[in-house]
């Protein structure tokens, strides 16, 4: 099953992006080229997040007692098939005695200054694999093009909040922009890879 650190980024991500493009769709009169694309880069992250979203939503299933057979019902493909494609999923034990990554407050700090910075080739070396698949650089880009549009210049940082939730850390810095307060989310792996990603301003609670 996956993590409940990364199924609450996962399911914010997918929000945010579905969100993204259908804004594009609902304009009657036609969005400029920078929502487009931005609409286009959303989509195909939205494409990844899905098929994440999927395989722990059936890994969660199976944790419940749920049959491949109902499974596979669901999803018009044979039992066999159902098992074939999701029977590697998981159940991670939770460890009360584990420890947060040390440097993890430093890590989101220097994150977030990268991509406000647009930095994209130190963003990108830090990201899991997965992760780089469904934050492209297009959507990294759009991102920060909309909060500098929105949300302004950073003005300063808060006291984050550090936790760990099923072997993964997650940090929550505060971050006061000129026209708004917000907070990036940063989960990160052992190893120090992140694994999950999400801005969101404290006023509205929208994701970006």
């Amino acid at each position: 099953m996956r993590r409940q650190a990364e199924r609450d980024v996962m399911g914010a991500m997918l929000v945010s992006n579905a969100h993204a493009a259908a804004e594009v769709l609902h304009q009657s009169d036609g969005a400029d080229d920078s929502s487009v694309m931005e609409a286009i880069a959303a989509t195909r992250s939205l494409n990844l997040i899905v098929e994440d979203t999927l395989r722990a939503l059936v890994a969660q299933a199976r944790s419940e007692g749920h049959t491949w057979a109902e499974i596979g019902g669901l999803l018009r493909i044979t039992r066999q098939a159902a098992f074939q494609r999701f029977g590697s999923e998981t159940i991670d034990p939770p460890d009360a005695d584990e420890l947060p990554l040390d440097g993890a407050v430093e890590l989101t700090v220097q994150l977030a200054d990268d991509l406000l910075a647009g930095r994209w080739e130190v963003v990108e070396k830090v990201l899991t694999a997965r992760m780089a698949e469904i934050l492209s650089r297009e959507l990294l880009q759009s991102t920060r093009t909309r909060i500098n549009a929105r949300w302004g210049s950073l003005v300063r940082t808060g006291v984050a909040a550090v936790s760990v939730r099923d072997g993964l850390t997650v940090v929550e810095l505060p971050l006061t922009f000129e026209h708004l307060d917000a907070s990036c989310r940063a989960v990160y792996t052992s190893t120090g890879q992140v694994a999950g990603l999400l801005w969101r301003p404290v006023e509205t609670g929208e994701d970006r």
